[in-house]
């Protein structure tokens, strides 16, 4: 026999019933129309790339001058953060913007003709020449150009006697990246690159897009291996894999050789050097070491939360390991073919016998300037000439002026045609 309370209890459950169950449902629906409201809404959360999609053209059309100029990356950043930040409701960072916006709409939109020139983020030093790249887009898309087109001295030679003083051909045969740009006075003032006749390149960070597209267009279609030079740890095995794997933001357009004469666990060990604390890596990082060739214990040893940088090495220790991975990688100096060669010594011997025939005629040469002294009225005449072209400067003016055909009345003195 069911004791009084129960008896109460299991009445009210059984008046209640009805509502308790339209209770339970209301609550089931109202649960299921905020999940599907959040649902809706987070998948039409407005995106900085959904806003940039629609602006981007005009923010680029806007800051070119109609698309006439050349225009930074962070000129377009400028007309189109107004409307991006009003389309989202969120500040939008510069650095997002410049470095993965705007590339990927460039990429995406297949848009490469736009003129937009990106920040120089580090540099690549030609040997010999004393030519220094900005790794900046439109200081590479130059270098590239001239390296294509060669820059044979000028002169009235047939262009089989002529030959490439700049770019892979006959210059370098390999291009060494180097993580670390404070690195570089180091590398000029032991003379690495003229010894061993390398290009050699530096980069702030990670690779810029900039850096990626010489490294793919100097080693790729020059056949000249690039040398990557890092830390050993997360970040300069990454270093090493952006140079071997394709990415959203740059898409290799040739296969190049990659050597890696980074810091190693041998390295580590053979140079007795001292490791210092990093982060302990999960399992992705671990993922991504194996990725860009870390071996098992290298690994094991950076996972635990250690690292080694370049840093840890005295000047002359780095030096010195530097040349035996060049050397240990058969970098040599280069001796162009016999063609070069020839085309070099003929007009080596032009060039000295036109030096020597200039010498020759210096004072004949000066006595002709001092028969024809300055007049009066250059000066005027250099104001109307400005007037007249103004993107001159005074002193092509005055070329113009002092080595213009002379009139009838002004005969050149004697031996001059």
């Amino acid at each position: 026999m069911a004791k009084p309370g129960q008896a109460i209890i299991k009445g009210v459950e059984k008046t209640t019933a009805k509502w308790a169950k339209q209770r339970r449902a209301e609550e089931r629906h109202l649960a299921a129309t905020v999940y599907r409201e959040s649902r809706v809404t987070q998948s039409h959360m407005v995106t900085f790339w959904d806003v940039a999609q629609e602006v981007m053209e005009s923010a680029y059309l806007h800051a070119s001058g109609g698309g006439t100029l050349p225009t930074l990356a962070r000129q377009v950043m400028y007309a189109a953060r107004p409307e991006i930040e009003a389309g989202t409701g969120q500040k939008l960072d510069d650095n997002y913007f410049t470095q993965n916006l705007l590339p990927r709409y460039i990429r995406e939109y297949q848009v490469e003709h736009w003129d937009v020139v990106f920040d120089a983020r580090g540099h690549l030093e030609e040997p010999h020449t004393q030519r220094v790249v900005a790794l900046g887009t439109l200081d590479v898309g130059r270098y590239i150009d001239d390296v294509a087109g060669g820059d044979p001295k000028p002169s009235k030679l047939r262009a089989s006697e002529t030959y490439k003083t700049i770019g892979p051909e006959n210059r370098y045969g390999a291009l060494l990246f180097v993580e670390k740009e404070g690195f570089m006075p180091l590398i000029k003032a032991s003379h690495i690159a003229e010894r061993f006749d390398i290009a050699v390149m530096s980069s702030k960070g990670m690779q810029s897009t900039a850096c990626r597209r010489a490294a793919d267009e100097l080693c790729g279609e020059y056949d000249i291996p690039l040398l990557v030079m890092h830390d050993f740890d997360k970040a300069g095995f990454s270093m090493l894999g952006m140079f071997s794997h394709s990415n959203e933001r740059y898409a290799y357009n040739t296969d190049f050789e990659v050597i890696d004469i980074g810091l190693r666990l041998a390295d580590v060990t053979g140079w007795n050097l001292s490791p210092e604390a990093a982060p302990v890596l999960n399992y992705r990082g671990r993922r991504n070491l194996q990725r860009n060739g870390a071996t098992p214990a290298e690994v094991e040893f950076i996972a635990a939360g250690q690292r080694v940088e370049l840093n840890v090495f005295t000047s002359d220790q780095l030096v010195a390991w530097l040349e035996q991975k060049l050397e240990h990688n058969g970098v040599e100096k280069i001796v162009p073919d016999a063609d070069t060669l020839a085309a070099a010594w003929r007009q080596m011997i032009i060039a000295g016998e036109t030096n020597r025939r200039i010498k020759a005629v210096e004072a004949e040469v000066e006595q002709i300037a001092d028969a024809h002294p300055m007049p009066d009225d250059v000066a005027n005449q250099i104001e109307k000439s400005l007037a007249a072209t103004p993107h001159l400067s005074w002193d092509q003016a005055i070329a113009h002026l002092a080595t213009a055909p002379r009139g009838d009345s002004d005969p050149p003195p004697a031996g001059v045609r």
